[in-house]
């Protein structure tokens, strides 16, 4: 994923309504404070059956609630992205004081590791590419 696709998600995220968004089925919404008085209910989206709907009932429902859950993951998970971005880097880095005792060559052929080392080279060369841009 590109960091300008992390950077579009982060700002989705951003201006979207706040708090925990939830779902009954039909609808997606959240409250403006903590409590759950429904005078306080933001509603962010509901479902609208029409002759034209071509999604079931059920697909529906699993799309509010799909809605709802991705207001809460999403930024837990970009969260995790720039975590194994920074853990990467950070490997990498290791890996080359690493080269100073055994080439990455060598490294590279006990298996598994060598697959991370590729994978984390070739991450390092795409923000090294992006920050010369």
């Amino acid at each position: 994923m590109t960091p300008e696709r992390l950077t579009a998600l982060r700002e989705l995220c951003e201006k979207a309504t706040g708090g925990i968004w939830e779902s009954d089925g039909l609808r997606v919404f959240a409250f403006s404070d903590a409590s759950d008085d429904p005078e306080h209910v933001l509603y962010i989206a509901s479902l609208k059956f029409t002759n034209d709907t071509n999604v079931s009932v059920e697909e529906s429902i699993a799309n509010t609630e799909l809605i709802a859950a991705s207001r809460q993951v999403l930024p837990d998970l970009l969260d995790e992205v720039d975590r194994l971005q920074e853990a990467c880097k950070m490997a990498v880095k290791a890996l080359y004081r690493c080269n100073e005792v055994m080439s990455l060559k060598q490294v590279a052929e006990v298996g598994i590791i060598g697959e991370a080392i590729q994978h984390c080279q070739a991450a390092q060369e795409a923000d090294n590419d992006n920050e010369r841009n």
